[in-house]
């Protein structure tokens, strides 16, 4: 079989253009296989942040039960001692105890201002015989540990 000079050439240029289109084709395919390679890496690195995240947020969730697994009232004091503000935290177990023992109305058991307003009572029968306590020991001249009172040595 023989081919014409001219269709020859017709071929030829024909499987030029089709070997310039493959190289450009697979030059494209080396530069999208390159961005997604860079593209998976940020993916991972988002992932990474993502898991970071979500345990960081798993602990901190963590310590906000462990906080309100306790009933627990603090007394923050001024520094020119002029002012004395609560800060109660009720366990809603201990809601119904504060019931029982006829520190809270029962109808007022889901208001927050009687439930802390409870809570304040209690500290405060606590904090009275703590005082009374230690009053005591004072007025009988009993050295208590950790008191700092040095005067003995």
């Amino acid at each position: 079989m023989f081919v014409r000079k001219r269709t020859y050439e017709e071929l030829h240029r024909k499987y030029e253009l089709l070997d310039q289109e493959c190289t450009e084709l697979l030059e494209k395919n080396v530069e999208a296989n390159e961005k997604i390679e860079e593209l998976m890496e940020a993916v991972e690195s988002i992932r990474s942040d993502m898991l970071s995240a979500i345990k960081k947020s798993e602990e901190l969730e963590s310590n906000l039960l462990k906080d309100q697994e306790s009933t627990s009232i603090t007394l923050k004091i001024s520094d020119d001692l002029s002012s004395i503000t609560p800060v109660t935290k009720v366990k809603s177990s201990t809601v119904n105890k504060l019931v029982e023992h006829g520190y809270l109305p029962f109808n007022k058991r889901d208001n927050e201002f009687a439930i802390n307003l409870a809570a304040l009572l209690v500290a405060n029968e606590g904090m009275e015989q703590l005082v009374f306590t230690f009053e005591e020991a004072l007025r009988d001249g009993v050295a208590m540990e950790g008191s700092g009172d040095d005067d003995e040595a």
